[in-house]
């Protein structure tokens, strides 16, 4: 008998285990997909209504809320017959109300008999509250009376706070993707705004008489600089290039109104004046655009007109643009003489007047130039600039403007500040008259015994084009030793080898181009040949007497074999009609 009690009373604990067994599986069962549910909701008040609907049936409560902090007030987000004001109105413990005291404990809890801690007016008899908390919210979860007149316990609080632990993670996830689509929208805002403003900068100008080139490149999606560049009939163009004191959106913004501003006051283009120009932008800027006095620009004007041969410009607070003056080889710097532009309405602004004459080029550019750092902090600057200008005056337009941004490029490698200044760069060549020149092309055998018949076609081409008997024989001197170098050291008196020579001659310069096919010294011995170290070798007294006589030599290798030698003479203007 004692032995089937025993065998009846492990089949009861066996069956007891499972079933609470299975109750536990449910259990899990059902907070999968409870955490499946919140965790999928993307929408912060629908996820809230959700997880107090299913905290509520979880813990078998009557009434509840969702009370959130916002600015230290409390603030009902969900609501199931609760009134945040109530529980904002009585203390719990430590002088502070429930929910206060539930996020400053940092944990959640339940109270079955806090009767004590609320008026009959809300009658409570029992409560379990957990936190709510991530990165975009600081609240709890609280639910008031047990259904039935029970008690809350241990697993009504870990169901709390499971739930609680979904929803913070479902809360933060929706405010991660609103957060994305917000940037994506800003993004897309900011791609539209770079396509604007792109429009509002001239494209490429084509002027006789001019060679225009420009750099922009913003420091973020959209800049704070401007440069207009606009042909004013055939003869004369208004140029200029603003940075507006500020970055992004705000400096754009600035940047469009005076793009506007400019164009209606420009008209027909008739009787511009810089000084009268930049004081009706500066007054509407100032009355009309710029209500933060924090914001203002800079701005370098200038109008040239070719048939007077003057430039006329205004700059105001703009870092000075520099000026090359091709006749003597100066450099000038154009600096402020006027206030900054969208400060003070009513101010007169001066302007400054320069001559202006073939082969001189104006520089205009942004701070972010100047003020570009190297690794140490230390500036660019203007002298640095300057020089660098001068040294580039070889370059074109365009390739002037590359070479800049590659030098400043080089300048900040190491730098610990991150470029936060738009790049821009303007430059204006006054170009050369065009010259008239004639071209001569002659060929020869490889042979001593063919000077003869070069120093014929050298006494035609220098005939027909006027010379002085100087030049003349300066020409037959330099090209006759540049040929015999060739026949003797390159082709070794090879006469199956050919010898090409060319002939450029205008108002300013000869260009002799002397071709062979043979082989040759390296480029840097014939590069840096000095005669008086080599005054004995049979091509130094011959490439010596060359580099004497010429302004400039230089070698070069030709793609398909052999040597080009181009020899540069500028005689004096009197002696080429």
């Amino acid at each position: 008998m004692e032995y089937q009690d025993t065998i009846y009373d492990l089949e009861e604990k066996i069956y007891e285990l499972e079933n609470k067994l299975e109750t536990n599986n449910q259990e899990i069962h059902d907070l999968a997909n409870i955490a499946a549910v919140i965790t999928s909701i993307l929408d912060q008040e629908s996820v809230l209504t959700v997880a107090m609907e299913i905290a509520i049936r979880q813990v078998a409560g009557e009434v509840g809320a969702v009370i959130i902090l916002e600015d230290g007030r409390m603030s009902v987000k969900v609501a199931w017959g609760i009134d945040a004001d109530i529980i904002e109105g009585y203390k719990y413990k430590e002088n502070m109300d429930v929910v206060r005291y539930c996020l400053n404990q940092k944990q959640a809890f339940y109270d079955n008999d806090c009767r004590k801690s609320f008026s009959n007016d809300f009658p409570a008899n029992n409560l379990i509250i957990s936190p709510l908390g991530s990165k975009t919210i600081s609240g709890t979860m609280i639910i008031f009376n047990k259904e039935s007149g029970g008690e809350f316990n241990d697993h009504d609080l870990e169901a709390m706070e499971m739930i609680c632990r979904f929803t913070s993670v479902s809360m933060e996830n929706s405010a991660l993707l609103q957060e994305s689509l917000e940037k994506q929208k800003i993004e897309q805002e900011l791609d539209l705004a770079q396509q604007v403003q792109t429009t509002l900068l001239p494209e490429s100008v084509t002027m006789k008489g001019i060679d225009v080139a420009s750099t922009y490149i913003p420091a973020r999606k959209v800049g704070g600089d401007y440069y207009e560049i606009m042909p004013i009939g055939k003869n004369k163009m208004l140029f200029m290039l603003g940075d507006v004191a500020n970055k992004g959106i705000p400096a754009a913004l600035v940047m469009t109104s005076v793009h506007a501003i400019i164009h209606a006051n420009i008209g027909s283009g008739k009787n511009i004046q810089v000084t009268h120009l930049m004081a009706q932008l500066n007054d509407i800027l100032c009355n009309d655009i710029i209500k933060d006095r924090s914001m203002f620009l800079t701005m370098f004007m200038g109008y040239i007109d070719l048939d007077s041969g003057v430039m006329e410009y205004c700059n105001g607070g703009h870092p000075p643009a520099f000026y090359y003056r091709a006749s003597n080889r100066n450099t000038l710097r154009l600096k402020s003489k006027a206030t900054l532009v969208g400060q003070f309405a009513g101010l007169p602004f001066r302007s400054s007047k320069i001559k202006i004459g073939p082969g001189d080029r104006i520089f205009i550019y942004s701070d972010g130039i100047n003020e570009a750092e190297d690794k140490g902090g230390l500036l660019y600057g203007l002298d640095r600039l300057e020089e660098f200008f001068k040294a580039g005056i070889a370059f074109d337009t365009k390739r002037f403007n590359q070479v800049v941004k590659e030098e400043i490029d080089r300048y900040r490698i190491g730098s610990r500040k991150e470029s936060t200044d738009d790049f821009t760069t303007l430059v204006i060549d006054i170009n050369q008259p065009e010259e008239q020149k004639k071209e001569y092309d002659f060929k020869y055998v490889s042979s001593l015994t063919q000077l003869e018949k070069l120093y014929n076609d050298l006494d035609t081409a220098t005939g027909e084009n006027n010379l002085s008997a100087k030049i003349a024989n300066l020409i037959k001197v330099v090209i006759s030793e540049a040929f015999t170098n060739a026949v003797i050291h390159a082709h070794k008196n090879d006469e199956s080898k050919k010898i090409h020579v060319s002939l450029t001659l205008n108002k300013s310069s000869i260009i002799a181009d002397i071709l062979d096919e043979g082989t040759c010294r390296g480029l840097e011995e014939l590069k840096n040949h000095n005669l008086n170290i080599d005054p004995l070798a049979e091509s130094g007294r011959g490439l010596g007497l060359i580099k004497e006589l010429a302004d400039e030599v230089e070698f070069s290798r030709r793609p398909q074999g052999g040597l080009r030698v181009r020899i540069l003479l500028k005689p004096d203007q009197e002696n080429i009609q």
